[in-house]
């Protein structure tokens, strides 16, 4: 009882007490406790002890009692060991930061109670890997109040990123010879976690959609150093491998992380797509002459496919072969050379080669004829070329001299419609053109030639001009004239008394051009020239126009459709406008004033001041009868016919006669109807309405 762990208090109790021997009986068992305080709550082995109470006990303790008021003595207290309870402000599991983890602990001996830092000191493993986790340790201050060491340990978390994975095309379709060139984005986070982690500085490619497809490569991350993001490219060269099929929509994935500290992240590309590169070129045929005639190809001549103009250069070890007999394959035809026999008399050979492994596409050579005689030599063309002159075709070196051939002229390359004589007369087309003459051997003999002529152009013709005056103005328009084979660069105005600007240049796109600032009544002239790489046209005929003031032509249509006004020029005539329309009107012409006194003549009658033309109209029936009355005004008019009208004017008047000083109300009463050959007449009366 004198001795007690620590407890943060000086409080004993149950302290035994050692009884002086002679005071008890022999024979008698008395005991003594005592509880009480210590001079001092902390560890130590001998703190005074004051008594503030004495139990006694045993069997014969009613015998007994307490002599002395005050017992003193010595106590000890122990430190106190560490338990894990007592820890706590580590949790069980951090995320992965690059950097050591570690964690404050609180250590506490009841509530609210907390032991000082003086009590304990705190150490921490390396903390800093996933793999590995983290430990904290807390060790009692020797010394102290507290003895023993408790260590708490918690896992290390995986760290999370983000990846995306792109191509460098956005149609992500590639050629074979092409690099597809890979980029994956990462970001991570946090800053230089890449620097602090080896285990993510690479990225591992995988053709599909995961990793059990074929490893494609590994790239070598490039880390920034702010915002935690890295970039790794993988490079595909077409030509060095051969994982990613012809063909086919593939997708690539990149994996990234998994190990180490950090989790895996994949990013997936699809719809990439790699196809064979086609191949472009001509095939000819070669030949070497056998034991027949040394003109002509014939049996037992060697044809040989010549694929030297055939790209790329890489392609022509992969070609198969396929020789043809006109439109039919031979069979077994299918190398590169072929040896004439029998059966291709009168036939025409061609080879045609396909593509293959990395290449596509096929290519057919031109025909060779068998049995026919190849033309030799060469043409060309005589003549000048001046227009209108006569090209001539001229086959002096020409072998044999008696090979039979069509013709045909061609402007360009394009056939011209109908040319197709040994000679052949210039038009305005060819200028500045390229003039071909193509001849096709025929009957026993084989081949094609051709010759050309540059016809060079000349300089525009000369443009024709028409000037309409406006007030202070004068509108120019041309057509643009024949170019002479060489597009028009510009045109040059000149105005007669010259004005400011004269001559104007103006652009060869160009077809009118508006002279302004001229003197209202001044006559004036214009002349107009081209201008193409060639030169100058002639000049333009003079035209001549005197600007006035244009007047507000203003067409009142009295409620018919609406016609534009117009612009003229004083002295000027009105432009007839289309006729306009009025619901059941008939449009009976244009008027000078509104009463429809003086019809406009548009063939005679000229504006010399601002203008209004008044449309006249009649009113008609719904079946197109003319009405009785008119209303040019308002478009209001009687439609009814002659016998309607006939009882509309008898009943006006029976209403005036009845209506004279009388104001009451009437009503309608049809007395009479009369059917006569010249139409139905009513006969009508008024009665007064009874009150």
């Amino acid at each position: 009882g004198a001795t007690k762990v620590y407890d943060g208090t000086t409080t004993f109790t149950g302290v035994d007490l050692t009884l002086n021997t002679g005071d008890v009986v022999s024979g008698d068992t008395v005991t003594a406790t005592a509880d009480g305080t210590s001079a001092s709550k902390d560890v130590g082995a001998s703190h005074a002890f004051t008594a503030t109470s004495v139990t006694l006990g045993g069997t014969h303790k009613d015998y007994y009692s307490l002599a002395v008021g005050t017992v003193t003595g010595n106590v000890a207290i122990t430190a106190k060991p560490l338990t894990d309870a007592m820890i706590s402000g580590i949790a069980a599991n951090y995320d992965y930061t690059g950097k050591a983890i570690n964690p404050t602990p609180t250590v506490t001996d009841g509530t609210p109670s907390i032991i000082a830092t003086s009590d304990y000191t705190v150490s921490y493993g390396a903390n800093k890997k996933a793999s590995t986790g983290g430990t904290v340790t807390i060790t009692a201050t020797s010394g102290g109040n507290y003895s023993g060491t408790v260590s708490k340990s918690f896992t290390i978390g995986k760290a999370n990123s983000t990846a995306g994975l792109t191509v460098d095309k956005s149609d992500k379709t590639y050629t074979y010879g092409d690099t597809i060139t890979f980029t994956v984005n990462v970001g991570l986070p946090k800053a230089k976690l890449f620097a602090r982690a080896a285990a993510i500085n690479t990225v591992d490619f995988y053709l599909g959609t995961d990793t059990t497809g074929t490893k494609l490569n590994s790239s070598a991350i490039t880390l920034t150093e702010t915002g935690g993001t890295g970039t790794a490219t993988f490079a595909y060269d077409t030509t060095k491998n051969t994982a990613i099929p012809f063909n086919d929509n593939i997708t690539v994935t990149a994996v990234y992380g998994g190990s180490g500290n950090l989790n895996s992240q994949t990013a997936s590309v699809s719809g990439i797509k790699l196809q064979e590169k086609a191949i472009s070129g001509t095939v000819t045929i070669d030949i070497a002459n056998g034991t027949g005639s040394d003109k002509k190809t014939d049996k037992g001549d060697t044809l040989t496919a010549n694929v030297t103009a055939i790209q790329p250069t890489e392609a022509q070890s992969e070609l198969t072969y396929q020789w043809y007999r006109g439109t039919d394959k031979i069979t077994e035809a299918t190398n590169q050379t072929y040896v004439v026999t029998d059966d291709d008399k009168a036939k025409t050979l061609s080879v045609e080669v396909t593509a293959g492994k990395n290449y596509s596409g096929t290519v057919t050579s031109t025909g060779i004829e068998v049995d026919k005689e190849p033309i030799e030599g060469s043409i060309s063309i005589t003549g000048t070329t001046v227009l209108g002159d006569t090209l001539t075709l001229d086959t002096s070196s020409l072998t044999p001299s008696g090979a039979t051939f069509t013709t045909k002229w061609q402007r360009d390359g394009v056939d011209i419609t109908g040319a197709t004589a040994e000679t052949y007369q210039l038009t305005k087309d060819d200028l500045g053109n390229t003039i071909t003459v193509l001849i096709t051997a025929t009957d026993t003999f084989t081949g094609s030639m051709t010759a050309t002529k540059d016809i060079p152009s000349i300089k525009p013709e000369k443009p024709v001009i028409t000037a309409t005056a406006g007030n202070e103005q004068v509108v120019l328009t041309w057509t643009a004239p024949f170019d002479g084979g060489s597009a028009i660069t510009g045109y040059e105005l000149t105005v007669t008394p010259g004005i400011t600007g004269s001559p104007f240049t103006i652009a060869g796109s160009e077809a009118s051009y508006t002279v302004t600032g001229l003197t209202n009544g001044t006559g004036y002239e214009f002349t107009l020239k081209a201008t193409n790489a060639k030169g100058d046209s002639e000049i333009s005929d003079t035209v001549s126009a005197t600007p006035n003031v244009a007047y507000t032509v203003t067409f009142q249509s009295n409620g018919g459709s609406t016609v534009a006004e117009q612009q003229v020029t004083a002295g000027n005539k009105v432009t007839k406008p289309a006729d306009p329309t009025k619901p059941d009107h008939r449009f009976d012409g244009w008027y000078k004033d509104s009463a429809f006194t003086t019809v406009w003549d548009f063939d005679t009658d000229t504006v010399q001041a601002d203008t209004t033309i008044y449309a006249k109209w009649t009113p008609v029936g719904s079946n197109g009868d003319n009405g009785d009355t008119l209303d040019n005004s308002t478009g209001n008019g009687n439609n009814s016919t002659a016998g309607e009208a006939a009882k509309v004017t008898a009943a006006s008047n029976a209403k005036r006669a009845v209506n004279t000083g009388d104001t009451t109300p009437f009503v309608w009463l049809i007395a009479l109807l009369v059917l006569s050959g010249a139409g139905i007449i009513a006969v009508s009366v008024w009665k007064r309405r009874k009150r």
